[in-house]
């Protein structure tokens, strides 16, 4: 499994989150089926710091499926395109994304080194 995620902010109302899986078609999150998103989670939950994340992340009403949590989870980690996969089968590539929140105390999920996995800027 090989996956890069993106966040599309062009030309929508709405920021979209964007995946590519195994080289395949560009799709969106939204569209994927519950046992597409089900294979994701599972996998993305077998390393510790990202499970420890999931859990803090279901404590909060908003994120009751594992598909908002790992929207959530997506959005503080992986929505920079770039030359390298978010998921591979050994590795989670965190990526440094800008966040207002980040290296501050108004993260709305407390997500400082919990959530955002990648030190604040």
């Amino acid at each position: 499994m090989k996956i890069e995620f993106y966040l599309d902010k062009t030309n929508t109302l709405q920021k979209v989150i964007n995946l590519k899986w195994d080289d395949q078609e560009w799709q969106e999150l939204n569209n994927l089926s519950e046992l597409q998103i089900e294979m994701i989670f599972d996998k993305v939950a077998k390393f510790p710091k990202a499970r420890k994340a999931f859990m803090h992340l279901a404590k909060f009403k908003k994120f009751d499926t594992k598909k908002e949590i790992l929207k959530q989870f997506i959005f503080c980690n992986w929505t920079k395109l770039d030359n390298k996969y978010d998921i591979t089968d050994n590795n989670l590539q965190f990526e440094n994304i800008d966040c207002p929140f980040k290296g501050t105390n108004n993260c709305l999920i407390n997500g400082e080194g919990i959530v955002c996995i990648k030190g604040s800027k």
